[in-house]
């Protein structure tokens, strides 16, 4: 007889599934994950940023993510049938978490100062924008003048989502979700249609932690807290906070 035991942490924060034969359990090496490096954040900034005096900041709702990732998992050399495991979980609404999140980080820099959301939705209403709008120089320029911005931050989220990472011996696979988030933004001045501000930033869990990650057993996903245990959001949080910390 082979009883499956799976364990959810949280919301979904990391998945691990132990698989045990009668009352023996047999222990492999269980899932290592290592600490990947991060690569540079991909910003330029005009060398005349200074000039355009820039305070109020209209934050676009950012184009969400394609969300063409797909798939599901189930152990290649399994001895019984197994529920197949999702490969990816997108993050709902990716665009505008986005866009609050990078709202909520200009206002810590108590440099600049993002426009009210409720003003902004307004005119992007009265405009009949649609985030399927090319957003181009006179939308920016139109919305800037809208809402008294001095720029107007756009953008996509190339990627939010949780990738199954996995290690699997027959019956027995030990997993967890790892965060992924890749950003574009650009900030564009509202007096001249000028792209003063270019970043480009790609983000997973394992960018933030020092350490081997092992997921070997029941506990285990304790060693997932300090990199947010695979959430996206951590993961975006952290992204948004770098690629501003460019703006500058």
């Amino acid at each position: 007889m082979v009883k499956i035991t799976r364990v959810f942490i949280g919301t979904g924060m990391c998945l691990m599934l132990l698989i045990l034969s009668g009352c023996f359990s047999f222990l492999q090496d269980g899932l290592v994950m290592h600490p990947r490096q991060m690569q540079p954040v991909d910003a330029k900034i005009s060398p005349r940023f200074a000039e355009y005096r820039v305070k109020n900041i209209a934050v676009m709702p950012l184009t969400p993510s394609s969300k063409t990732e797909k798939g599901e998992y189930t152990p290649q050399f399994a001895t019984r049938p197994h529920d197949p495991i999702p490969m990816y979980l997108h993050m709902e609404n990716d665009g505008e978490t986005a866009a609050n999140l990078i709202e909520k980080e200009l206002l810590g820099t108590f440099t600049y100062k993002p426009v009210d959301r409720r003003k902004l939705d307004k005119v992007l209403k009265e405009l009949e924008f649609q985030l399927s709008d090319l957003v181009d120089a006179d939308t920016v320029q139109r919305v800037g003048k809208l809402t008294g911005a001095d720029a107007v931050l756009t953008g996509n989220v190339k990627q939010a989502f949780k990738a199954l990472q996995y290690q699997s011996y027959g019956d027995i696979v030990y997993a967890a979700y790892i965060g992924y988030v890749s950003l574009e933004l650009r900030l564009t001045d509202v007096e001249t249609g000028d792209i003063i501000w270019i970043c480009n930033i790609q983000r997973n869990s394992l960018n933030y932690t020092k350490h081997d990650i092992v997921i070997a057993g029941p506990g285990d996903e304790r060693n997932m807290d300090h990199i947010g245990g695979g959430e996206v959001m951590f993961v975006m949080r952290n992204a948004v906070s770098e690629a501003l910390a460019t703006l500058k």
